[in-house]
């Protein structure tokens, strides 16, 4: 009996180690899949962020894009009206200019109808006075010979 025991002891003995040995392995190779789980869950996250990460960026980018477009928009419509009214001023300004120009053109034409009449008037004038001056000296010749007496005589 004693070497029975011996022996069932030893092989109890060797049973526990084995199976300690056994439970070691066991959960060493849990912790190495538990690792590889949590390096995998690891990557996945990070994975998943970094793509929640580009998404954001894009959409900032499309955002930043948009009102870049509308403030480019805003500010083209703001020069375009400023550039609508100065047109209108200076189409305005061209009116009037020539309006007065249209005024200055036709006082220069009634100046010179005005300097041509004149003119008429003073040649008219002119020629009415020769002839009057000839027709005196022809009545004072006429009054001499009628008298008999020259106008020294007289």
């Amino acid at each position: 009996m004693n070497t029975t025991v011996y022996i069932l002891i030893g092989g109890l003995a060797v049973g526990l180690i084995a199976g300690a040995g056994l439970i070691f392995l066991l959960l060493k190779n849990k912790r190495a899949v538990s690792v590889d789980f949590d390096k995998k869950a690891l990557i996945d996250e990070a994975r998943r962020e970094a793509e929640k990460i580009k998404r954001d960026a894009e959409l900032e980018a499309k955002d930043i894009l948009y009102k870049a477009r509308v403030e480019a928009d805003r500010d083209l419509k703001e020069r375009q009206r400023e550039l609508d009214r100065l047109e209108n001023r200076l189409r305005h300004k061209e009116e009037s200019l020539e309006r007065r120009i249209e005024k200055i053109e036709q006082r220069e034409q009634a100046l010179q109808r005005k300097e041509t009449d004149i003119q008429q008037r003073h040649e008219r004038l002119v020629k009415q006075e020769s002839e009057l001056q000839q027709m005196i000296e022809e009545q004072k010749k006429a009054l001499e010979r009628l008298s008999g007496m020259t106008k020294e005589e007289a």
